[in-house]
């Protein structure tokens, strides 16, 4: 008897310690979901932050001035509006906002994603819940080139190479195809999102804006192989002889052509690509590419 009740205990308090530990996982779960969530909210709202006050800054408007860049009313007007909407508001109160709307945690996650991921497959995986079906696996078509082509180009070039210059510049080209492709899915869900959706639009532009940096800073990494050498520059004569190389060739088309793409989807992002490429100044090495890309 005194066994069984012994038995008992043990069986009890064996229960007890399996619903506290069940219990205290639970918490953590539900910790650390809410620590992530704080760290997106956190890291976005800065983006938000750091964008709106570009687009709004008189820097802005030398960089255009300096390039000879002259946006239409329309790119203008949509600027104008896209600061206006946020005038006074925190990039916190504006992710806050966000959350609030329909879609709102698919949005930050794609915020999030795009402006701290390098991988494609993860970026374009995260606008999936808020794309059309179509441009999704048109994107995933682009991410999926992007590595065939990388992989066929070094298993059969890389060899050939004879500096480690070299192999950094075609890796410096692949990169550049990625983040056009990157500024391609943010211009999609930009444009996708419906107008009543004020804050979801509002940080999907800022994350354009981040991705067309980074297109435009890329053009600038690729030409500065040549640009600084100390000797007289012929862009147009070196970016021809580039493309002389297959590879070259198909990267330089296919960033700019997906670049071209995202401006082509709406006014303000035909705008957010023009400001990248002035502050970069890169615009005129731009349309030189474009121009050689659309052959």
């Amino acid at each position: 008897m005194k066994n069984l009740a012994v038995r008992i205990v043990n069986l009890s308090l064996l229960a007890v310690l399996s619903l506290l530990t069940l219990f205290s996982c639970t918490l953590d779960a539900v910790a650390a979901k809410r620590a992530g969530e704080l760290e997106m909210t956190s890291r976005v709202a800065r983006v938000v932050d750091d964008q709106l006050a570009r687009l709004a800054g008189d820097a802005l408007t030398e960089d255009l001035e300096a390039e000879g860049i002259v946006l239409t009313s329309e790119q203008d007007d949509g600027i104008s509006r896209l600061v206006s909407q946020a005038q006074g508001l925190s990039g916190t109160t504006i992710v806050s906002r966000m959350m609030e709307e329909e879609n709102g945690k698919d949005y930050l996650n794609f915020t999030y994603t795009a402006v701290t991921s390098t991988d494609t497959d993860k970026i374009i995986e995260s606008a999936r819940p808020l794309i059309p079906d179509s441009d999704y696996e048109d994107l995933r078509h682009k991410a999926d080139e992007i590595e065939h082509k990388a992989r066929d180009f070094y298993l059969h070039r890389s060899r050939a190479m004879t500096t480690a210059q070299q192999e950094k510049f075609y890796k410096e080209l692949q990169s550049l195809v990625v983040k056009a492709v990157v500024l391609l899915t943010a211009a999609i869900v930009y444009a996708v999102i419906p107008t009543v959706v004020v804050w979801g639009k509002v940080s999907a532009a800022c994350v354009a804006a981040v991705a067309a940096g980074v297109v435009a800073a890329g053009v600038m990494t690729v030409i500065g192989y040549q640009r600084y050498g100390g000797d007289e520059f012929d862009f147009l004569s070196w970016i021809k002889s580039v493309c002389e190389d297959s590879y070259a060739e198909w990267a330089i088309a296919a960033s700019v052509i997906s670049t071209a793409a995202a401006a082509e989807l709406s006014p303000v992002m035909a705008a957010l690509v023009l400001i990248a490429f002035a502050t970069y100044q890169v615009f005129d090495e731009a349309q030189t590419m474009y121009a050689i890309a659309k052959g």
